[in-house]
């Protein structure tokens, strides 16, 4: 299973580089904007997983960050 998720992760974290976290913002203005408007009512489970989505994006950022330093 480990062998599985380091190529994953390495595919998710070279995917739109230093964009993912202000996209997954965008992404969680405009679902509140929508459903404020009463466009389309997003279920909780679409709520969390978009936040979640930004802090493993964040995370990892601040973790490369810290990587390359202690190089």
């Amino acid at each position: 299973m480990e062998k599985l998720i380091q190529p994953i992760l390495r595919v998710f974290d070279s995917f739109m580089p230093g964009y993912k976290t202000y996209f997954m913002m965008l992404m969680g203005i405009m679902m509140c904007i929508c459903q404020m408007m009463g466009y389309h009512a997003f279920a909780p489970e679409t709520w969390a997983l978009v936040g979640m989505t930004g802090g493993i994006t964040w995370k990892l950022g601040i973790d490369r960050h810290i990587l390359k330093n202690k190089k």
